[in-house]
């Protein structure tokens, strides 16, 4: 103990004046000892209970004094100590005290009641409030003595006074207090002394007691550890499982149902969203933890994963600021296990395919696993070491040897890329996984090889030399961390690779080349010398012996035209492709700094490699070059951004990166304003550049068209109206915007169009920052009068376009005769100064003359190379307007169709003859610029007679179809022949500049683009789209529209985006212009042009079977369509596009969005067409039936709003149901929705909420407003429980899918208030009135808090007074009161180190187990205790037990567990337990674990294999896993059932895990084998019960467990018609013999199993 100081006996220094006193007496402070409270307090109540002195005074004046104890006088002093402090310093001060006052065992309980004292004493003088003061005394407490009688009575009666929110602290503390115990060490009087404080938390857990709202109980509890020493308490457990089993029914009411989680096909036009797909850690599905959740909601979603990286080209879309950011953030953190699932899948289908292992179909999934694993692996989202390692383990037991050549490529894409950068790295790398890629390559290479393989065939090869190019890249690094050498059976072959290269043998003439490639990545002088220079010189390779490429107009490209094959580009690995690909561009920009333009091998060969593949930054490094070139900008030649500029608009994929996409579209933008403003050839240049942009408008997805207009209007506000391209048409003739009127209304149509698509509408009001933009467009733009029938609401405000007046028309042919003077003495100055561009009209006019002037036509190109492209453009406008008034006189008069052809002959001999200007650019203002009903009418019947019936122009269409290939088959075609066929059709068919015109004797290399892709097709691309987009507005007849078609529709064969296109041009009309034969004849033609896919966009039903079909017919096609391209084993179905490579869109994408077009232009009426789906998804599919309400769900969702609206007016019919009205049986609603529930029952609500709970999980967020208006319907018809369940069932999910609009959710929260009003006053009480008790606390607690009092009182105002007193919880506290462990908005936890958890992947089954956790379910006798020779209050055991805390720290310990609810099901509800069955021959023992179980109800049930089946060695539980981890199945989780697109390989018993863990999947066939297991390790010496004790439980109602078979048949026992048989003897490895039929429990498996002699411990008996 301190030394105590007098200051009083101090000596005192004697000073001569007060100012001297000041430095003494600081110095003399600084030397004073400070008395921490703490001490204060001890000091204080030890010398008042023990001071000699102080008691002999007592003893003095005990005649007299009315207390010998003085307490009061105590508390008096105490409350001086505390008064200064807050209460959290006082509960820590007197905390410490209370610590360092039990060391003292002989006078510790005269202390403890002083201390209850004076914490009561604070309470009464008001130093701390009531729940302050009770967790005050719960944490002095002391198990070593009984407790006071006056704290436990105070306790009590502060618990009933305390307020609900001070009771929640309470039980935080108790919770904190008894989880600090070592219960294995209690002793019998221990556990007497604890029990008041058992009691007192077992009534604040009776939810009866009405002393809290009930789900903040559930919420503490739900935050408890599931291995907490409290759950050792079985009282405990029993109250806490009662509570939490009341809770079931909100957890059912709370979960979506369906597993809509199936089918995110996120490269569909239409889905730009994906929130609703994040998954918490990157395993869970997010829900509320403090709800009982289902095993489907706990599991991991391993088939969310599989099934998006099923789909190729996704990681392109990884981006820090895209609409899938956050699902690779949250959702595809961790792909390491789907990797491996994917690799096992294909090898599985190798071992059966008939094909060769190098045919193409066999190859592209494994280019597409290739590149997932490589940009995984790369990209840190996958783990190399666990990935070889779970390769080990399962192809140890499975005989998958046919295809190791291609995992061994899958594996070399990492190695280079490892190797490279452990090269590059100025620091040691480490290659840990050397030992089991050994390991895995003597396991695949076992057999002893052939001979080296002679096969000139370069796969083959590739496949065979695999392994070695492994070797020689490992070979190349010097210092690394293990011995690398090859294995003895391949040191041959690497010897064979390194003498070739020695040796006289051209590795390009024998195959060789590629092999080479590969092996040599980390060595890149022999790389780039025996392969990047080798194939260099093959592109460059003369052609007939010349020594330069010609192209078109004369110019000359270095020669080579012959580009690398495809096959080969195949074969290279991922590094060794980037690195060619840098140095192909390298020679590229080499080229272009010497002035020389690149071959057009070159060119072909980069533009290939673009579409191997996901080259990740091969598209972006050439952006970067385009960007570097504009930068430096008038420093270089034109021609070098004129050839990039060809490559992305006629070569490269459609761009839809959103880091390069927005600035590159500026950028260009930025060189339309440089070559607007020049003159002569200059205006190629800016036609050039104004392809590209419209190129990235017209095909980008939309999210990337958004950015690109948000990023313009931002550049607007730095650069004024320059880079605004919707501005007014006279803006560009006036050269105040770089885009002319006509591309301004193609990108608004097409804004219109993404606007209806994806802009959300359920908060009434777009983003702000296009907010100004849409006004700019109502205030400066007009709109044809028709167009107004299918853009959105919003714009219908436009002011109506108007034709020129007559009046204007005629002032401008006023003007011609004076211009026609002017011509002919050749007067430039006149024309210079011309402000109404009329050289074009003048020059037409002319043209259709008898009579014209001696300088016609040679001054017209004089005056014409003078102009630029503003003037060029804007007097093309008016010659349109001439055209179109001319066309308008003929209809007036009645001409004939005579008149109609002459003019078009005018146009000919105008464009082809005179060639003033060129037929694209005439076509795109003619079918652009005329924008009222009447002239766009007049346009497409002029339209149709220039392109149908005109020689001219036939004879150039079909020499381009001829020697043209399709966008899908140039990769694969001749390169020479294309070229020189692009150089031909220039040769036959020329377009000369006007400087040529004039002066045809000079030549000019700059007259002209070097031209290697562009042609006439590719120019007509946008004015096509255009052409069909009036055609349908303006409800053109048949007998223009098909010749239209027949003349047009093959430009879609070099169309990039022709589903997509299609798709989007579609969906904004209303059903009565697109529902026509001409519409569908359209679809029809352009679906059928690639006669290799000729069904991928469009079915069977449509294309053969179109007037024979039943309605019925095609929905069952579609859905069967989409399922199986969304979910295929190895080769996607052939109705698919299966080079996916190549391809607009993955499989799955494409063939939806073919559904859509279908649907939309289908003879079927909208009714009709959701009748059929709602049909089907009723009809209760028994193959893949959760696969089927999502594919519904998903085409629903895709389609246009019209079939939305229709199928959710349909809803309202639901609720009318006979089961929700007659029977109202409420059960029924809380009813499970598994697969046997949905396939073998006749619960037809349930089924229609699944398909909204689809719904509502695919729709984009501006369909989620008729699913609100919906749910508002529905609460008016509510009469009975069963409908009320309905309603809350439905409106209950939405709360975490519109989490970011408060106002929405109340309106939804109203809803279920109205509707609970609704049932009482036609029903009375509610069968059920807890659980909707507590679906409004949770309504507060988790979405409103008080914002909506006031709206829902009066709703209030209708429930039975009963219902009121369970709910004057609900709105009596202040707004701060939230749940803790809920705070809104929820928020995706980040992914983080996982435990171990069981994997759900495909066919997720909710768990069929009864939660009956326990922990302390046995009574043995305690260990006796001796008489104490102390106060009879103490404790001898010498174990010291100091009491709830160990220090004086108030730390809240409890962990946030994984786990946190049990499993829930309808029929384990308590109100009708179906009775359970127990063998006749269980022991007593048994018996009790079976009546007594409890415990945590955060931990769920284990569940065992069924009795008899097959228990495999080393596994937990004997169990069959799909779990790819080193996991075992937690309590409560069902192994999940397989994959129905996996069931070839993944089935029973074809999937198991090993102790290792890690999935196993067996081969069908004799060449499978089962696993041999190890033993698993015996439980710790830890003296006190399992955390998993739980484990022993009730078998349930469910049977056995089945595993779905490769036909997709059950498996299971004897009467299901396929018994497992068991792998090895019914013995488990430390768990003993296996129970026998009958016994529904078991031991925990594994590690978690108890020991023989374990003391088991309960509370003792009163």
């Amino acid at each position: 103990m301190m030394e105590y100081i007098d200051p009083f006996n101090q000596p005192e220094p004697f000073l001569a004046s007060p100012e001297e006193m000041f430095p003494i007496a600081a110095a003399e402070s600084e030397k004073a000892v400070y008395i921490s409270r703490e001490k204060e307090l001890q000091h204080l109540i030890v010398q008042h209970l023990t001071d000699p002195k102080i008691l002999t005074m007592r003893k003095m004046f005990a005649s007299v004094a009315k207390n010998l104890d003085c307490r009061d006088v105590l508390i008096a002093e105490s409350n001086a100590i505390l008064c200064p402090l807050t209460p959290e310093k006082i509960m820590e001060c007197v905390c410490k005290v209370a610590s360092q006052l039990k060391l003292d065992k002989r006078h510790w309980i005269i202390y403890d009641d002083a201390l209850t004292d004076i914490i009561i004493g604070l309470h009464d003088h008001e130093l701390l409030t009531g729940h302050y003061t009770l967790m005050l005394l719960i944490r002095c407490n002391d198990l070593r003595i009984a407790i006071n009688k006056k704290k436990e009575k105070y306790i009590k009666t502060q618990l009933a006074e305390t307020s609900y929110k001070s009771m929640r602290e309470v039980l935080k503390c108790i919770f904190v207090e008894m989880n600090k115990l070592s219960v294995h060490s209690l002793n019998e009087q221990q556990f007497n002394n604890l029990r008041p404080f058992e009691e007192i938390l077992l009534g604040m857990l009776d939810r009866n007691n009405a002393k809290c709202p009930p789900i903040l109980i559930v919420n503490e509890i739900s935050r408890l550890h599931s291995s907490a020493p409290i759950y050792m308490f079985k009282r405990f457990c029993d109250a806490a499982e009662n509570i939490v089993n009341s809770f079931r029914p909100l957890g059912v009411i709370c979960e979506i149902i369906g597993h809509p989680f199936l089918f995110p096909l996120f490269l569909h036009p239409r889905i730009n969203f994906t929130h609703q797909w994040l998954l918490e850690g990157s395993t869970k599905l997010p829900s509320k933890s403090f709800l009982p959740r289902s095993t489907y909601v706990q599991a991991p979603q391993t088939f969310l994963k599989y099934i998006l990286l099923k789909q190729p080209r996704l990681f392109v879309f990884d981006e820090n600021v895209s609409p899938f950011d956050l699902l690779f953030k949250y959702t595809l953190y961790e792909v390491t296990e789907c990797l491996l699932i994917l690799i096992l899948e294909a090898m599985a289908a190798m071992e059966e395919t008939e094909r060769s292992f190098e045919d193409p179909l066999n190859q592209y999934n494994w280019q597409h696993i290739s590149d997932m694993c490589a940009y995984s692996l790369v990209s840190g989202r996958a783990n190399f070491n666990q990935l070889l390692e779970n390769l080990v383990n399962h192809l140890s037991q499975l005989r998958y040897r046919k295809a190791r050549g291609e995992l061994m490529r899958v594996i070399l894409q990492y190695i280079s890329v490892h190797v490279s950068a452990a090269i590059k790295a100025s620091s040691r790398i480490e290659f840990t996984f050397y030992p089991k890629l050994v390991e895995l390559y003597n396991l695949l290479y076992h057999e002893d090889t052939s001979e080296v393989s002679t096969s000139a065939e370069q796969m083959k090869l590739v496949r065979f030399f695999a392994p070695t190019a492994i070797w020689l890249n490992l070979l190349a690094v010097k210092n690394t961390d293990v011995v690398i050498e090859p294995p003895p059976k391949l040191v041959r072959y690497v010897n064979f690779i390194e003498n070739f290269l020695t040796s006289n043998s051209k590795a390009e003439e024998e195959g060789f080349i590629t092999v080479i490639a590969n092996s040599y990545t980390g060595r890149p002088e022999i790389f780039q010398k025996y392969f990047c220079e080798v194939v260099y010189r093959e592109i460059q390779k003369p052609f007939n012996n010349h020594n330069y490429w010609q192209l078109a107009y004369g110019k000359s490209a270095l020669n080579g035209g012959k580009a690398l094959d495809v096959t080969l580009l195949s074969s290279l690995s991922f590094n060794a492709g980037q690195t060619l690909f840098k140095y192909l561009q390298e020679e590229w920009n080499q080229r272009m700094d010497r002035n020389e333009l690149p071959s057009p091998g070159l060119i072909e060969t980069i533009a290939r490699m673009t579409f191997m593949g996901d080259f990740k930054g091969s598209i972006k490094s050439m952006v970067n070059i385009f960007l570097l070139k504009v930068k430096q900008g008038l420093n270089l030649p034109h021609y070098h951004l004129l050839v990039l500029s060809e490559f992305f608009t006629c070569r490269l994929k459609v761009i839809n990166d959103y880091s390069i996409c927005p600035i590159f579209v500026v950028k260009t933008y930025a060189l339309m304003t440089v070559y607007c403003q020049q003159y002569g050839a200059a205006t190629q240049r800016y036609a050039c550049f104004e392809h590209q942009f419209l190129r990235i408008f017209c095909h980008s997805s939309p999210f990337i068209f958004i950015q690109c207009i948000k990023v313009m209007m931002a550049m607007a506000t730095q650069k004024q109206e320059q880079y605004v391209p919707f501005t007014p048409v006279t803006d560009f003739g006036n050269g105040k915007t770089s885009a002319s009127a006509e591309v301004s209304g193609l990108i608004l149509l097409q804004y219109y169009r993404t606007y209806k698509l994806t802009m959300p509408s359920l908060n009434n009001q777009t983003s702000s920052e296009l907010e100004v933009y849409d006004n700019q467009i109502i205030e400066t733009q007009t709109i044809p009068a028709k167009t107004k029938q299918w853009i959105p609401e919003k714009f219908q405000g436009m002011k109506v376009s108007q034709f020129p007046t007559f009046s204007h028309v005629q002032n401008v042919l006023s003007m011609i005769d004076q211009d026609i003077y002017q011509f002919t003495t050749q007067n430039e100055r006149h024309f210079r100064d011309d402000g109404h561009h009329r050289i074009l009209l003048l020059l037409f006019y002319l043209v259709r003359q008898q009579q014209r002037p001696q300088t016609f036509p040679h001054f017209g190109y004089v005056i014409l190379n003078n102009y630029n492209s503003h003037y060029i453009i804007s007097a093309t406008n008016v010659l349109v307007d001439y055209i179109i008034s001319q066309l308008k006189e003929y209809k007036k008069s009645g001409a004939h169709l005579d008149e109609f052809i002459q003019l078009r002959n005018y146009v000919n001999e105008f464009i082809f003859y005179h060639n003033f200007i060129n037929f694209d650019r005439f076509l795109f203002q003619l079918v652009t610029h005329p924008n009222d009903d009447e002239s766009i009418y007049l346009m497409l019947e002029f339209i149709k007679i220039i392109l149908c019936d005109n020689s001219l122009v036939d004879e150039r269409l079909n020499f381009l179809i001829e020697v043209l290939p399709s966008y899908y088959d140039i990769s694969f075609f001749n390169s020479q022949i294309f070229f020189m066929g692009i150089k031909e059709y220039y040769d036959r068919f020329p377009e000369p500049s006007y400087f040529e015109l004039f002066s045809p004797e000079i030549y000019r290399p700059d007259e002209h683009l070097p031209i290697y892709y562009s042609n006439l097709m590719e120019k007509l691309i946008p004015i096509v789209d255009h052409i069909f987009h009036r055609a349908i507005e303006q409800e053109l007849p048949g007998e223009i529209f098909f010749p239209l078609i027949n003349r047009l529709a093959v430009v879609y064969k070099y169309h990039p985006t022709p589903a997509a296109t299609l798709y989007r041009m579609l969906f904004p009309f209303p059903p009565e212009l697109i529902r026509k034969d001409s519409v569908r004849e359209m679809v029809r033609r352009i679906a059928i042009l690639d006669p290799k896919h000729p069904h991928y966009i469009l079915s069977d039903c449509f294309l053969e079977r179109f007037h024979i079909s039943t309605v019925t017919d095609t929905v069952d096609t579609l859905i069967y369509r989409v399922s199986n391209a969304s979910n295929y084993k190895h080769e996607p179905p052939e109705y698919c596009c299966r080079d996916w490579r190549f391809a607009e869109m993955s499989p799955g994408a494409a063939v939806l969005t073919g559904a859509n077009i279908e649907l939309m232009v289908g003879k079927f009426t909208v009714a009709e067409t959701v009748d059929a789906f709602m049909e089907f998804a009723f009809k209760r599919p028994v193959d893949k039936p959760y696969e089927t309400l999502n594919t519904i769900s998903l085409i629903l969702t895709t389609l246009p709003l019209y079939f939305q609206e229709n199928y959710v007016e349909r809803q309202l019919d639901i609720i009318e149901f006979s089961e929700l009205i007659e029977d109202d049986d409420p059960r029924k609603m809380l009813e499970t929705f598994s697969k046997d529930a949905y396939t073998a029952s006749e619960n037809r609500p349930l089924a229609a909420l699944a398909l909204l709970h689809g719904f509502l999980q695919h729709c984009s967020v501006n369909s989620l407003q008729l699913l609100v208006n919906l749910a508002e319907k529905l609460q008016e018809k509510v009469k009975t429980e069963s409908q009320l369940f309905f309603v809350v069932r439905f409106v209950t999910p939405f709360f975490t899918r519109i989490e970011d609009i408060d106002a929405v959710k109340h309106r939804l929260c109203v809803v279920i208030y109205q509707a609970i009003a609704n049932c009482i006053d036609h029903k009375g009480r509610l069968a059920y009135e807890d659980v909707f008790c507590d679906l409004l606390f949770y309504i507060k607690y988790s979405v409103s808090g008080y914002l909506l009092k006031e709206k829902v009182e009066g709703y209030m105002t209708h429930f039975p007074p009963e219902m009121l007193e369970k709910l004057r919880f609900l709105h009596s506290a202040h707004p701060g009161d939230t749940l803790e462990a809920e705070a809104p908005p929820p928020q995706p936890k980040p992914p983080q180190a996982k435990a171990p958890l069981p994997h759900i992947l495909l066919q997720h089954q909710p768990s069929q187990q009864h939660m009956a956790p326990m922990f302390a379910s046995l009574n043995v006798p305690l260990p006796g205790n001796t008489p104490s020779q102390q106060d009879s209050r103490m404790m001898q055991n010498s174990t010291e037990q100091p009491g709830f805390r160990e220090s004086g720290q108030f730390m809240d310990t409890r962990a946030m567990p994984e786990m946190v609810g049990p499993p829930f099901r309808a029929d384990t509800l308590p109100e009708y337990q179906p009775t359970l069955i127990r063998h006749q021959d269980m022991s007593p023992m048994q018996q009790q674990y079976m009546s007594n179980s409890s415990g945590p109800p955060g931990m769920v049930m284990q569940r065992m294999p069924p009795p008899g089946a097959m228990r495999m060695q080393g596994i937990p539980g004997g169990q069959m896993s799909m779990n790819p981890m080193h996991h075992r199945f937690g309590p409560g989780m069902m192994p999940p059932n397989s994959n129905p697109a996996m069931m070839s390989q993944m089935m029973s018993p074809h999937y198991m895990q090993n102790a290792q863990g890690g999935p196993y999947m067996n081969p069908p066939g004799p060449s499978g084998g089962y696993m041999q297991g190890s033993q698993v390790p015996s439980m710790s010496e830890s003296g006190m019960m399992p955390p998993n004790y739980g484990g022993y439980h009730n078998m349930g109602p469910q049977g056995q467990m089945m595993m779905m078979n490769q036909g997709g048949m059950m498996q299971g026992g004897p009467q299901m018609g396929g018994m497992m048989q068991p792998s090895g003897p019914g013995m488990m490895s430390n768990q003993g013999q296996m129970m026998g039929p009958g016994y529904g429990f078991a031991p925990p498996p594994g590690p978690q199993q108890m020991r023989p002699n374990m003391s088991q411990y309960s509370m003792p008996p009163r």
